[in-house]
């Protein structure tokens, strides 16, 4: 399960927030050598970390991070088209604006890499950003990224474009990406996963009342969208069975499954 921390949920990831712009640090400028990044109370920050960004966290057993993401609509901004229009070639479709949302800040950690094989989790979170930014009207994520890992990201299950052929920049050689979105890309990269149902869930204060914590959260998650076996013979009491049921219905189509005017009527 991927937690996707919005502006309306931050308040339960207080922790994890700090953490993640620590590592933000610890990765792109401690064992990057980004020099041109900003440091503040310890965490890398930029101008997209407001109230527009969404996170997309992979946690660990101890709810420490293991893979972060940040996804935001480029509708006032843009890495990529702001900074590096020249990494952009005629004819490649819009990359900012309401049909695209952009996808920075990738990271895992030294001890996900160590403890775990393979990059499930990072495709997870691909995924997650893929659900919420099509849950918002986007047909494209866009973004930007070195040379060395793009083999790793165009081996997930998603079709990977380039917006124009590899440049240098001060830390490396990268290039601008950018992948389509819709319900065949989405179900596309979830059967690749083992036929996930979801990725990404939202967590809200009735979720942690009903759960007790993030890894009660989790666990119900995984009953209610793996299709493992019916929920009936489950060897799990009934308070088991009615919490993974009433989890199932808050993300099957309720919540990231349509967009915010939708759900809200607005």
């Amino acid at each position: 399960m991927i937690h996707i921390v919005t502006s309306k949920n931050r308040h339960l990831y207080a922790r994890q927030l700090q953490e993640m712009h620590q590592l933000r640090r610890l990765h792109f400028i401690e064992e990057n050598g980004w020099t041109d990044l900003k440091v503040v109370d310890g965490g890398e920050v930029d101008q997209f970390d407001d109230d527009r960004a969404v996170y997309l966290l992979a946690l660990g057993p101890d709810d420490e991070i293991e893979v972060g993401l940040r996804v935001r609509s480029t509708l006032d901004g843009c890495i990529l088209t702001d900074c590096f229009p020249h990494m952009i070639a005629q004819g490649v479709p819009p990359l900012n604006g309401p049909e695209a949302w952009e996808m920075s800040r990738i990271f895992s950690t030294h001890a996900y890499r160590k403890n775990r094989r393979g990059g499930r989790r990072v495709a997870e979170a691909f995924l997650a950003a893929m659900e919420v930014a099509h849950a918002h009207g986007a047909r494209r994520l866009v973004g930007m990224v070195d040379m060395r890992l793009y083999p790793l990201a165009s081996n997930i299950a998603w079709d990977l474009k380039l917006t124009g052929l590899p440049a240098p920049y001060a830390f490396g050689v990268m290039a601008g990406v950018y992948a389509p979105i819709g319900a065949s890309e989405i179900a596309r990269l979830r059967e690749s996963l083992g036929g996930l149902s979801a990725a990404g869930y939202e967590v809200e204060d009735e979720d942690i009342a009903l759960c007790g914590d993030f890894q009660g959260i989790e666990s119900q998650f995984l009953r209610a969208s793996a299709a493992v076996r019916p929920m009936v013979d489950m060897d799990e009491g009934p308070h088991a069975i009615a919490a993974a049921a009433a989890l199932y219905a808050y993300f099957d189509g309720r919540r990231i499954g349509q967009p915010e005017r939708e759900r809200t009527g607005a």
